[in-house]
C-alpha cells in the first residue's frame, strides 16, 4: 500500500487503535485539517495535481464518515469549484453533497 493509502487506512482506524476505540476523533480532525492545508499548498503550486484532487476527496469522505458535515461540505464544494468535470468522474461527490444538505 502506498504511503497515502496507508495514511488513509490509519485515519479510518483500520490500523489506528486509538481512533478505532472512538477516542481519537479530535486527533483525526486535527490531522485532517493539517492534511487539507497541505493539499491547498500543493494545489497552489501544481493546480492540476491528480493526487491532490484524490486526497481532497478522501479527506472530505473522512469528515463525512466522522459526521463533521460542515467541513466535508466545504471540501466537496471546493472540489466541484476546482474541477467541475469531477462530478462526471466521481458522482459520489454529488451524492454526498446532497446527503449533507438533507442531514
Amino acid at each position: 500500500m502506498h504511503s497515502w493509502g496507508l495514511f488513509m487506512a490509519q485515519m479510518r482506524g483500520e490500523q489506528n487503535p486509538v481512533y478505532a476505540s472512538g477516542t481519537g476523533s479530535a486527533m483525526l480532525e486535527g490531522k485532517l485539517d493539517k492534511a487539507y492545508e497541505t493539499f491547498q499548498i500543493l494545489l497552489r503550486r501544481a493546480p492540476k495535481n491528480a493526487e491532490a484532487k484524490q486526497g481532497l476527496a478522501q479527506i472530505a469522505q473522512l469528515h463525512y464518515e466522522a459526521k463533521n458535515f460542515p467541513k466535508a461540505l466545504k471540501i466537496y464544494e471546493d472540489i466541484v469549484k476546482r474541477w467541475p468535470d469531477e462530478l462526471n468522474e466521481q458522482p459520489e461527490v454529488n451524492f454526498y453533497i446532497g446527503e449533507i444538505h438533507f442531514n
